[in-house]
């Protein structure tokens, strides 16, 4: 009699059927092996996954996407404080993107900012703000945005030269930390964005054309370091609205 565990006593004659059950049980753990390291991540092991850029909302319309390569010499956009800009790849999806890093002077690091009046389909019915943002880390202070429009009909934005606060019009600004790493799809509703210049303008958001209003004209991304000292690093990519 041959001792078989599964099969209890089996006689000589039934040594082959064991033998077939085994060959079965073999082949049946190798194809649960083998659907395993299928299933296991193409980056390898102990390998961090790559950081994959999330689309902008397929409804919103992007006005600026930096592929052109002019884009830095472009006079409708500019820069300001102690920023260094420059067009990146962007390697989740194969473009260009806007890096953005500095180090701060009393927690201000600068920014760029940009003349959109020419933006043909800004209107009312936009609810948010669209941009994709890679930080560079979790403690990479917040990004404060600016937007203005056009109370006084003349199609651009008058300040006061001591601290560049809109003189006839509206400025509407929203903080957005950048408590987070890696690449993030920001949708921020406009009913977050506060006037920060009230009895300076007519304090309503009216972003499309108007009379003689160009309504929305202005955009600015300001850096505001974690810390006095701090330094920032992060990229923009498809500024839009939804």
């Amino acid at each position: 009699m041959l001792n078989c565990n599964e099969f209890g006593p089996v006689r000589l004659i039934d040594r082959g059927i064991v033998a077939v059950y085994n060959k079965n049980r073999m082949k049946y753990l190798i194809a649960i092996l083998f659907v395993f390291l299928l299933s296991l991540p193409s980056f390898g092991f102990g390998e961090s996954p790559p950081s994959v850029k999330p689309k902008v909302t397929e409804t919103a319309f992007v006005f600026e996407n930096f592929e052109n390569n002019e884009f830095l010499t472009d006079s409708k956009w500019w820069v300001f404080g102690n920023v260094n800009v420059s067009l990146v790849s962007n390697p989740a999806i194969g473009r260009l993107a806007l890096q953005i890093k500095g180090a701060a002077s009393n927690f201000f690091v600068g920014g760029i900012g940009g003349y959109i009046a020419d933006f043909k389909k800004k209107s009312n019915s936009n609810n948010s703000l669209e941009l994709d943002v890679y930080s560079e880390s979790d403690k990479n202070g917040l990004l404060k945005i600016e937007l203005y429009d056009d109370d006084n009909g003349n199609w651009q934005i008058e300040q006061e030269p001591s601290n560049n606060s809109p003189l006839f019009d509206d400025r509407f600004t929203y903080e957005l930390k950048l408590d987070f790493k890696g690449w993030k799809h920001i949708s921020i509703p406009f009913s977050l964005f506060v006037d920060d210049n009230r009895e300076v303008g007519d304090d309503i958001w009216n972003p499309s054309f108007h009379g003689n209003s160009g309504g929305l004209l202005q955009i600015q991304f300001i850096s505001i370091a974690s810390s006095k000292n701090g330094k920032t690093n992060f990229v923009l990519d498809d500024l839009g609205f939804n």
